[in-house]
């Protein structure tokens, strides 16, 4: 009886996986298996961003981006797509999210963001970042634990809850602008992505010139 009781307090871990995934590809599959089965989560929540704060469009809209995502991730039943961030009103903020994930969500589960390293410059920047770190633990995954946090991060609250993040990972040094240039150019790109991503891109004809 006490061990059911025990059982029912058990939150769900969740990571939270943010991104343009404009294509999705192999990196970002990658990065999600590493930090799920580092950090023992019961799943990951990829959630695409209706816009960057910090870009003035993506190259692929939003419903292309959420298909791509979708079509990638039907195998793989611990991965969740969640389209929470396409029905605000932009631009995507990572607390607003966050915000209303744990609001609508949050009851029983416990929620982690996951981060590359790649996102650590500039992010002192990031709208409200004093209470995100507050809100939410991070999870930052790198192929080593030697990210130089010091030349990075200069305000010591943040850096203080990075240093706890830090999480030694594979990394597959793919990534989605060289993919977009390759399908512009026409180069073979079969072992950059999924294949039936790679067949949808090619269905409508996504990422055809590369002016962006």
């Amino acid at each position: 009886m006490l061990k059911e009781r025990v059982e029912d307090l058990i939150m769900t871990r969740i990571g939270l996986y943010g991104g343009s995934f404009d294509p999705i590809h192999f990196g970002h599959i990658s990065f999600a298996v590493d930090m799920l089965e580092k950090h023992k989560l019961d799943e990951v929540w990829f959630i695409p961003a209706k816009q960057n704060p910090h870009k003035d469009c993506f190259p692929a809209d939003a419903s292309h981006r959420l298909n791509m995502l979708k079509i990638a991730l039907l195998p793989t039943p611990y991965f969740i797509v969640k389209d929470d961030e396409l029905k605000r009103a932009s631009p995507s903020y990572t607390i607003d999210t966050i915000e209303n994930i744990i609001a609508s969500h949050g009851s029983d589960k416990q929620f982690f963001l996951l981060m590359g390293k790649d996102l650590l410059c500039g992010f002192e920047k990031w709208h409200r970042v004093k209470e995100l770190i507050a809100l939410i633990p991070i999870l930052i995954g790198e192929r080593s634990c030697d990210v130089e946090l010091e030349k990075t991060i200069k305000d010591h609250d943040i850096y203080k809850a990075l240093c706890k993040a830090k999480t030694p990972i594979r990394r597959l040094d793919i990534n989605s602008t060289e993919i977009r240039q390759r399908l512009s150019e026409g180069l073979y790109c079969d072992h950059l992505l999924p294949e039936k991503v790679l067949d949808y891109i090619y269905k409508y004809e996504l990422y055809s010139s590369f002016n962006f």
